[in-house]
């Protein structure tokens, strides 16, 4: 039987202990179901974590293309690397 609630926690278990982004999206990929915004959340959050700002956003997009609300927390996230994001933008250009 599938819980996606266990699932989110796997996910977020790999990013916060393991920091595992690999397996981490693995687990995500082989979700069934993946329309709980919490567990998009979790793997966004951990591509912000380590530094991986670009892949962060870019799942920020498939997750709106996908039709899914952000949460609040999705949304910080996805502010932060934005920010990030011009910030490496106004350094380089």
């Amino acid at each position: 039987m599938f819980d996606p609630f266990v699932c989110n926690g796997l996910l977020m278990a790999h990013v916060k202990a393991v920091k595992d982004l690999v397996s981490t999206r693995q687990v995500f990929d082989e979700m069934p179901h993946r329309n709980l915004v919490c567990c998009w959340t979790s793997l966004i959050s951990g591509y912000a974590r380590l530094g991986l700002a670009e892949k962060a956003l870019k799942l920020f997009m498939v997750m709106l293309k996908e039709n899914l609300q952000p949460e609040s927390d999705t949304m910080v996230t996805a502010e932060d690397m934005e920010a990030y994001r011009m910030k490496r933008w106004k350094h380089t250009g």
